[in-house]
C-alpha cells in the first residue's frame, strides 16, 4: 500500500483542521507505514547525497536524479 500525503494550504485553517484530524484518526499500521516510506526517502537522499548533486551542478557535470525527482507530480496517484 502506498502512503497517500496530507496535503494542506497553510493559509486555510479548515484546510489544516481537516488533515490534523486525519492525521489524529490514522492507524498504528497507518502511522507507520507513512513514516518507513518517508524514512526510506530521507536517508536516501542525505546531506552527502546532496552536496554530490549541488557540486556536480555547480561544476556544470549532469548527474542522476534523486528519488525526490523521480516522483510524480502531486495529485497524480
Amino acid at each position: 500500500m502506498n502512503a497517500r500525503q496530507l496535503l494542506v494550504n497553510p493559509y486555510d485553517p479548515d484546510s489544516v483542521a481537516v488533515a490534523i484530524g486525519q492525521a489524529l484518526s490514522m492507524s498504528l499500521d497507518e502511522r507507520r507505514e507513512r513514516h518507513n516510506s518517508l524514512f526510506k526517502v530521507l536517508s536516501q537522499n542525505d546531506i552527502q547525497h546532496w552536496v554530490g548533486r549541488f557540486l556536480s551542478e555547480l561544476e556544470g557535470k549532469p548527474t542522476t536524479s534523486s528519488r525526490i525527482e523521480q516522483m510524480p507530480p502531486v495529485g497524480t496517484q
